[in-house]
């Protein structure tokens, strides 16, 4: 008897449907309004960890409160030997209660790429080490 009992409880939990978590963006209002930024980019070019180009991009990103931002600053390619300057480009955030975030990298390429990180007292510090791009 508690063998069926059994075998029906784990047939009847398994067939339940599984519904997907969403991630919580109640804390988007964290960061609202315009900080300065920086942002350093390390490309390796192979195997012994040679660098092939480095990059830093600063400036103003201004955040909505709602998971949107736009930026505009300087862009200096180590590699090429140039400095350009740009503005509006546009992203998106998403920031938990918690304070856990993930920024949408507008640097690197591809664009899917993110940068992962926490936001206390309005700062956002992250890190995208794990990225294709």
């Amino acid at each position: 008897m508690k063998l069926t009992r059994m075998v029906v409880f784990v047939g009847v939990a398994t067939g339940w449907p599984a519904a997907a978590q969403s991630f919580d963006v109640s804390g988007n209002g964290l960061l609202n309004g315009t900080y300065y930024f920086r942002q350093v980019l390390y490309q390796v070019a192979d195997s012994s960890g040679s660098l092939a180009d480095a990059i830093s991009v600063f400036g103003n990103m201004t955040f909505d409160g709602n998971g949107k931002y736009t930026m505009s600053g300087t862009f200096v390619d180590g590699a090429a030997g140039s400095i350009q300057t740009f503005s509006a480009v546009a992203g998106t955030y998403s920031i938990s209660a918690s304070g856990f975030g993930v920024i949408s990298n507008p640097v690197s390429n591809p664009t899917s790429d993110s940068v992962n990180g926490l936001v206390s007292h309005g700062i956002f510090i992250g890190s995208s080490t794990e990225n294709q791009g």
